[in-house]
């Protein structure tokens, strides 16, 4: 219910002149801090790599597998959080983000209306 909810008031979005400005930019080291902090304690990332490896991982699997298989996981972890954040401390990007916003949200918003459909028609066969 809370899916449909929240793409109900993504289609709903509106601009709002009063919207106030985005708070002044963390330092790098302390926006370092927050994200290793975010990763480190999420518990989503642990059942997710958890339940990959658990497919590829066995008793027989080397000791240099295993480090492999933990290495790729950080780079590609790591190589996302990086991109995500270098795309938007790039001015001309968040420019371009900003003016499109509402209409992102309503996207958006369309995306989770049609996800709950799917499930309730898949609730109903």
């Amino acid at each position: 219910m809370s899916l449909a909810w929240l793409g109900i008031k993504g289609l709903l979005a509106r601009r709002r002149p009063d919207q106030p400005e985005l708070a002044q930019a963390p330092t790098t080291a302390g926006a370092a801090r927050d994200g290793f902090l975010v990763v480190f304690f999420n518990p989503k990332i642990a059942v997710f790599f958890l339940a990959l490896f658990s497919q590829v991982v066995g008793l027989d699997t080397t000791m240099a597998a295993k480090l492999g298989y933990a290495v790729t996981a950080m780079v590609i972890d790591a190589g996302w959080y990086f991109s995500v954040a270098w795309l938007l401390s790039i001015p001309f990007f968040m420019d371009r983000l900003k003016s499109r916003a509402v209409w992102l949200e309503r996207l958006f918003g369309a995306v989770l209306l049609g996800l709950v459909g799917r499930m309730v028609l898949a609730m109903l066969d």
